[in-house]
């Protein structure tokens, strides 16, 4: 029966013509390593796209060119053109995305109109790992919940205790494992002006408002200045707990937040420009649209004809 799905899959994908693939590699209850192949196509009969899980394939090498070498001699043997495949998409790492020696590169170098697309979920989880680490009130934070979770996780009647704790206090969050590939749903780009709600929300909810700097109150000896010297260490000193965990914290985490943000969205603006007359063409002109499909149509040269737009 696995066979009959498989021809039938491989059909589909030879009316459709085109497709793009996405693997990754997991270890299975006997711990070997296997690649998972996964085709997107579009589904002739109703013109939707679909995706089609191919097969597990045991592997011993996890270097960009195994792995490609792996999906080329899979796909060959399944009687399935690479030379019609239109995309790729994993994640970031390195053996997969490098851009030299990376899986994708590789596939690029057999195939120039293979192009990448990187995970969206695991970008944004990046996004957000880059702004857990930009500091080390951050760094900590995060690392005593991580601490917490394992705590309480490690043993059924701890996490029960939690749990019956939980319930008699509404508003009490349950710990969470600080997952490698968790999704970051949503980031709100004017929460750097936000500050003050935040910091009520939390002091409603903890109870406590006061900040660990207020105590540290370290006699810092004079120091003759030189004329070259501002006075931006006059004014760390003279700066409340509130002010200083602002700016040294809050602040920090949101600005990498956006920097790391902005890098990300980078990477899918060309692909976003390039079909843009797919997804916009309702609020284009006709000389755009004329024009961003001329440009597609010297990208894809070999697919579309010239009379494509006329």
């Amino acid at each position: 029966m696995g066979h009959e799905v498989l021809d039938v899959i491989k059909q589909e994908i030879l009316k459709s013509r085109y497709f793009s693939i996405s693997v990754d590699s997991t270890p299975d209850i006997t711990h070997t390593d296997q690649l998972t192949i996964i085709i997107r196509h579009v589904n002739m009969t109703n013109y939707e796209p679909v995706e089609r899980f191919l097969t597990f394939i045991p592997i011993s090498s996890h270097t960009g060119q195994n792995l490609a070498d792996t999906l080329i001699q899979y796909l060959s043997e399944q009687n399935i053109d690479f030379t019609h495949c239109r995309g790729q998409t994993y994640d970031n790492a390195s053996n997969m995305s490098g851009k030299y020696i990376g899986m994708q590169q590789i596939l690029k170098n057999k195939n120039s109109l293979v192009d990448y697309i990187s995970c969206a979920g695991h970008s944004l989880n990046l996004v957000g790992q880059s702004a857990v680490d930009c500091c080390v009130e951050a760094v900590s934070y995060f690392g005593f919940l991580q601490r917490l979770y394992t705590f309480f996780v490690a043993s059924t009647r701890r996490w029960r205790i939690l749990l019956i704790h939980i319930e008699q206090k509404p508003h009490c969050l349950i710990p969470k494992h600080l997952s490698d590939t968790r999704c970051l749903a949503q980031f709100i780009s004017d929460c750097r002006e936000k500050f003050d709600i935040y910091e009520q929300k939390a002091s409603d909810r903890c109870g406590n408002s006061s900040y660990k700097y207020e105590s540290a109150t370290r006699q810092i000896p004079k120091r003759k200045k030189h004329v070259s010297e501002g006075s931006a260490a006059d004014a760390m000193e003279s700066m409340t707990g509130k002010q200083k965990f602002k700016v040294n914290t809050f602040n920090v985490i949101i600005d990498q937040l956006n920097s790391a943000l902005k890098k990300r969205i980078e990477a899918y603006s060309t692909m976003q420009q390039r079909f843009d007359v797919l997804t916009e063409f309702e609020s284009m002109s006709d000389d755009d649209i004329v024009a961003a499909i001329e440009r597609l149509v010297g990208v894809y040269a070999s697919d579309l004809s010239s009379d494509f737009y006329s």
